[in-house]
């Protein structure tokens, strides 16, 4: 588990990413060590990650031991492994804003390739800096409407 020192510097992303494994793992009625591709070892876990924005704005406070594993994506799905006791691949995406579809389709290649058996794959992306958002405003990344054209 997660100590409460830990948790406290833990990127919010990664908490969401920590709960949507867990949900999925759930509702797919995942029952680890239950058959031969439910096997610990060969469970691979895949997240799509965009931002350290969250570890940039609170990189004045209190660092210690958690702060980087807690505030960079690197350390997102190696926290699902770890959490769920999985010694598969272990990989984080950046990809931008198709990272979470990227991440899905270096699960499948692992899966085809037989790097794993079974895999969770996914991605989250929360923006706590409002500097981020400026500059993707800026630049035109973001619709004026709302809506995705991509």
């Amino acid at each position: 588990g997660t100590i409460p020192r830990e948790a406290l510097q833990a990127d919010p992303a990664q908490r969401l990413a920590l709960l949507t494994a867990y949900e999925a793992l759930e509702m797919a009625g995942f029952i680890p060590d239950s058959t031969p591709s439910t096997q610990k070892n060969r469970v691979g876990v895949f997240y799509g990650m965009t931002s350290d924005d969250y570890r940039e704005i609170n990189s004045g406070q209190d660092i210690d031991t958690y702060f980087i594993p807690g505030g960079n994506r690197a350390f997102t799905p190696g926290r699902i492994n770890y959490y769920f006791k999985f010694s598969g691949p272990s990989v984080s995406v950046d990809t931008a804003c198709s990272s979470s579809l990227a991440a899905i389709h270096v699960a499948c290649n692992s899966l085809w390739r037989n790097e794993c058996d079974s895999a969770v794959a996914g991605g989250v992306n929360i923006l706590t800096n409002p500097d981020n958002h400026a500059g993707l405003d800026r630049g035109h990344f973001l619709s004026r409407t709302g809506n995705c054209n991509t």
